[in-house]
């Protein structure tokens, strides 16, 4: 994982990105740093056990000495080592949104599920991938993978309580909708994710 630690960034990620031999200059240097011949991927004469202060060890992470271990790296450093990144070419999008029309009348029965759905139909928005589904674990009602894996709660009265730890540690944006707020506000909160309500 590589980290940007300046507010705002300084530019790093976006040169990994556009620089064919960025991550491959940076995986030498990362070598280097942790007493590894580049070449050879073979330990240097002073190369230490695990780590050191000339490598990996700081007094800000004194907490973390134990865990920290340099040889754990090296095989991924190597691989980077003969990266190269390229440009990619966007692909078309699978289609998410259908065009706007007219919508049979939602019965005051239906589910919130249904009236969410029905809303997003009659408004030309994108659709989720899967309704009343599992991820990670999780019973989950409106699935949007393809917009910033993203997923959407009904937030009923639910026992016991769900947790959402598997979601976000995971990577995937957790949103709630009480059934008794407005669908329309949580949509247009989140454009990314539904598109927009022309």
């Amino acid at each position: 994982m590589i980290v940007e630690a300046a507010e705002g960034g300084a530019g790093v990620l976006r040169r990994f990105q556009g620089e064919e031999d960025a991550i491959r200059k940076v995986a030498r240097l990362a070598l280097e740093i942790v007493h590894v011949d580049p070449e050879t991927g073979a330990d240097l004469s002073d190369a230490c056990v695990r780590g050191c202060y000339r490598c990996l060890l700081t007094y800000g992470n004194q907490a973390s000495h134990q865990l920290i271990d340099r040889r754990l790296a090296v095989p991924v450093l190597l691989r980077l080592l003969g990266s190269t990144t390229l440009p990619g070419t966007p692909s078309e999008p699978p289609p998410t949104t259908m065009p706007p029309g007219p919508v049979a009348p939602v019965p005051e029965t239906a589910s919130a599920v249904q009236k969410a759905l029905a809303y997003l139909v009659a408004h030309g928005l994108n659709q989720p991938a899967a309704t009343a589904s599992t991820v990670e674990g999780v019973p989950v009602d409106l699935v949007f993978p393809q917009a910033r894996a993203v997923v959407v709660f009904i937030d009923t009265e639910r026992e016991p309580k769900i947790d959402l730890d598997p979601l976000t540690f995971n990577g995937w944006e957790v949103m709630a909708w009480p059934p008794d707020d407005p669908f329309e506000d949580l949509v247009a909160a989140h454009p990314s994710v539904f598109g927009s309500v022309v």
